[in-house]
């Protein structure tokens, strides 16, 4: 399935096809690959490929021992053209256009058979590990195989206001352990029981907390009455920081049972907060199951933490909590070390919206208060929709910041201390732009 073929002396490759574990594709094909460069050092890569598909490309020089390396990711992040997105022109000549000379210290003019251009094609069930919404020009969908090809560093401003940044979970068939055993961690809960889990898809999830600059931008409206301009009383000023106070009433709609998660599946009511960014970027997003924020969060690790002890040290490292916070705005989103698979603020921040409910019969008082510093809140006090909450927040002790730990709330009040992050399918939208 690889096709090769020479221009001007120059080595180059074709695709790397991958498949999803289910239901996959069959790989997009890449042929016709050329590599050129002008007087003026700009170079020029064309390709062709046989089905819409999301096209990458490497660059890769000969170390000197026939084996070639790539110069890495941020080197190439310069190539214009259809490229990080997916393209849906097939069979005709594509051009992408680079200047090595701008980003790479070796770049300039490269003679001989020392470089090959690697252009790769994913099927549109199999994209690359992340996918960058344009919140403000929103017919653009763009992908990266890694955060070192994003045009901006992964905690720029930017990405946290003007796009929003997603990594793709690779979870699909793979049996881990949710919940925690006894003994593992001092503050460990009843309802913490661990089972064995086996999530049949993969997902994106936004790698940063929803925040209250990326509602704004979206100009996210909802029939609940939380608006981009009144979301928690905040404004551009706190624009870093992340969104809070808007329920679940608020982000999906109905909570008399017609808008429930597992019985109505990613079904969201007209008018939601949900159903308006779905509309806006032309992208399924939801909250996240459960079991989706607990392996995202663990990211491959078995412990209480993601790290290797489960200290005060540790948490103060990773997460905004009382150790280090005294206000929900007093860090924004990203100000902390993330988990090995790039997450941010997994513990401590905003506790985390999912869509899972919580046993209805169960007192309010089984598991500790989300809000034990009584934070205002506003709505109204009925107990019948209990939802779950993951990651612990900002004004809650060290030893509560487990990747494990749980609460529940009623969906239809409004707290300072709970937040949401967002999760996708990890099929590529049919964007174009």
């Amino acid at each position: 399935m690889k096709k090769q073929t020479r221009s001007m002396n120059r080595p180059f490759a074709a695709l790397v096809g991958l498949a999803c574990v289910s239901s996959a594709m069959s790989a997009p094909i890449v042929s016709g690959v050329t590599f050129n460069q002008a007087q003026d050092r700009l170079v020029s890569v064309s390709y062709s490929i046989d089905e819409p598909a999301i096209v990458t490309v490497d660059v890769q020089t000969n170390r000197g021992d026939g084996v070639f390396v790539s110069i890495g990711s941020s080197n190439t992040r310069g190539f214009v053209g259809e490229v990080n997105k997916l393209v849906t022109r097939v069979n005709e000549t594509l051009t992408l256009t680079w200047r090595p000379d701008l980003l790479w210290s070796e770049g300039g003019r490269i003679t001989g058979e020392n470089v090959k251009a690697v252009v790769t094609a994913w099927a549109t069930n199999a994209p690359p590990d992340y996918m960058v919404l344009n919140l403000i020009d929103r017919d653009e969908v763009r992908y990266y195989v890694d955060t070192d090809a994003m045009p901006y560093p992964v905690t720029d401003d930017r990405y946290k206001t003007d796009y929003l940044v997603m990594r793709r979970i690779h979870a699909a068939g793979i049996p881990w352990r949710m919940g925690s055993t006894p003994g593992e961690n001092s503050y460990r809960q009843a309802d913490e029981n661990p089972h064995i889990v086996t999530l049949t898809e993969d997902y994106y999830i936004g790698i940063f907390e929803f925040t209250i600059g990326q509602w704004m931008q979206c100009d996210v409206q909802s029939s609940t009455g939380v608006s981009s301009a009144g979301i928690g009383g905040k404004s551009w000023a706190n624009a870093l920081k992340p969104a809070t106070q808007a329920d679940y009433k608020c982000l999906r709609g109905a909570t008399d049972g017609s808008f429930g998660w597992p019985d109505t599946g990613h079904q969201v009511k007209s008018g939601s907060a949900i159903a308006d960014l779905r509309s806006k970027l032309g992208v399924e997003v939801d909250l996240p199951t459960e079991a989706q924020w607990e392996y995202a969060c663990r990211a491959g690790t078995t412990g209480a933490v993601f790290g290797d002890e489960f200290t005060e040290a540790f948490i103060n490292t990773t997460a905004c909590y009382e150790g280090n916070t005294s206000s929900w705005d007093d860090h924004d989103v990203g100000a902390f070390a993330p988990n090995p698979w790039g997450l941010y603020d997994m513990y401590g921040g905003q506790m985390e919206q999912c869509l899972d409910a919580y046993d209805a019969s169960m007192s309010l008082a089984d598991l500790p208060s989300i809000d034990p510093q009584g934070a205002p809140k506003t709505g109204t006090s009925d107990t019948t929709s209990i939802r779950v909450l993951r990651g612990n927040a900002w004004n809650d002790v060290w030893s509560k910041q487990t990747s494990t730990f749980r609460c529940k709330y009623n969906e239809t009040i409004r707290y300072v201390t709970v937040g949401f992050r967002l999760v996708a399918p990890c099929v590529a939208p049919h964007k174009t732009k």
